[in-house]
């Protein structure tokens, strides 16, 4: 892993797809840096119902990859009261990464990353500290993650015009998304999945097939007894950049609805 290799986007049938894909994203990329506005986020500030809740900080290397994310838990006061940690090491064909808590020395759960010759996930390998461990292999459609399978059970993916627009579980579509098709994404980590919470996919999606190329717009995910619909909204700067993006989620859940709202101000990284 590392910067594009040039050669990896000269290849045929699915090759020839993500070089297009990478090409575009590293393209944005570097037309954010020539602009002299970073693509980068920096931190991230979680206002849950109106309260601070959360602030996620960012961490990148000198080829612009995520080497350390740190959630913190903030109280009622804005104080911190727990720390959750991601470490990530880029190797030549696979992403590791750790998660920690706090300052404990060893790793809460570890994440590997498997990648083809395109530099695209193959399979994702989780182990936690209690010797647990799940595997789950990846098919992948060009650029694309339609496929997750471990044993007998299988997430399917669906994709129009470059957007994931659907996932199911055994058979049943659970989410639904729709996008600003006049925006597009090219920040890092993915904007799309602050709706999902921290974790490292927002980091690591492209490489996981499973970054969306327009902004999300609404979201809804369903489940025996539940049902959430979520809209987002952003208000953007002078390079189209969000500076805030609002999350307005209701939630029907076992015949009882609740409104509830997430709000996400955001600082990028300075050039």
């Amino acid at each position: 892993m590392g910067k594009i290799n040039v050669a990896k986007l000269l290849g045929v049938g699915a090759g020839v797809a993500l070089g297009t894909y990478l090409a575009r994203q590293y393209l944005r990329k570097y037309q954010a840096l020539k602009g002299n506005y970073s693509p980068l986020i920096d931190q991230v500030l979680v206002i849950t119902d109106g309260m601070k809740s959360e602030r996620w900080l960012f961490d990148w290397d000198d080829e612009e990859r995520c080497k350390l994310a740190t959630q913190q838990s903030l109280d009622k006061y804005g104080a911190i009261f727990s720390e959750n940690h991601l470490t990530f090491e880029f190797l030549e064909d696979y992403v590791e990464v750790c998660r920690y808590l706090n300052d404990n020395e060893y790793p809460e759960e570890i994440v590997s990353i498997f990648l083809n010759s395109y530099d695209v996930v193959t399979s994702i390998v989780r182990r936690s500290k209690n010797g647990k461990e799940e595997r789950w292999d990846a098919t992948i459609n060009g650029a694309e993650l339609s496929q997750l399978t471990s044993g007998d059970a299988a997430t399917k993916m669906y994709w129009s015009e470059g957007n994931l627009e659907g996932i199911s579980y055994g058979g049943e579509t659970r989410e639904k998304m729709t996008y600003y098709r006049d925006k597009e994404n090219y920040l890092f980590p993915d904007i799309n999945l602050f709706v999902k919470g921290f974790g490292e996919e927002m980091m690591c999606n492209y490489v996981m097939g499973t970054r969306s190329r327009h902004f999300l717009r609404t979201m809804s995910v369903s489940g025996p007894n539940y049902h959430r619909q979520s809209h987002i909204s952003y208000l953007l700067d002078s390079f189209d950049r969000p500076i805030q993006m609002l999350i307005e989620d209701t939630i029907l859940k076992d015949d009882i609805t609740t409104n509830s709202s997430r709000e996400f101000e955001i600082r990028y990284k300075k050039l």
